[in-house]
């Protein structure tokens, strides 16, 4: 069996791989709805987004994440994944965030999702149901 491996991507990393992490992102429905190309290779060459690649021999999978303050603490927040075989690497996921957290000073890992589907997978490590949140445009009228 090979070796799973789960790590932060470098600057230079994240800059080298950007072009594949950007026509992934594309494929997330919501993806337009929230965020642009630029203001994320920003967010994540400054540190407000972190990168992490879910890997055998090659990466299968990028995850991202960032660290949201509250005024009642600090939550890891774990906010999209793109490419394939992310269920076989979620024990070593739910670890390593669970690490990374606490050495961060974070009281939570909070996991934002636009499918229905995460709670069923995420369920079995602790995690429980918080809320949902419905969405529509504002219509704008026509002054008259």
């Amino acid at each position: 069996m090979k070796m799973q491996q789960v790590f932060l991507l470098s600057d230079e990393q994240f800059k080298h791989y950007w072009p594949n992490i950007q026509k992934e992102l594309q494929k997330i429905p919501q993806y337009r709805t929230w965020m642009t190309d630029e203001g994320v290779f920003e967010a994540a060459v400054k540190g407000a987004m972190q990168f992490w690649a879910l890997s055998t021999d090659s990466i299968q999978c990028i995850l991202m994440t960032e660290i949201r303050s509250y005024p009642g603490g600090k939550t890891l927040r774990f906010i999209g994944a793109v490419g394939q075989n992310f269920d076989e690497f979620l024990p070593q996921v739910e670890s390593i965030f669970g690490s990374v957290a606490r050495s961060l000073g974070c009281d939570k890992v909070e996991v934002v999702g636009t499918r229905r589907g995460w709670y069923r997978k995420l369920r079995k490590f602790g995690f429980e149901f918080s809320h949902e949140i419905l969405i529509r445009d504002v219509e704008l009228k026509k002054e008259h």
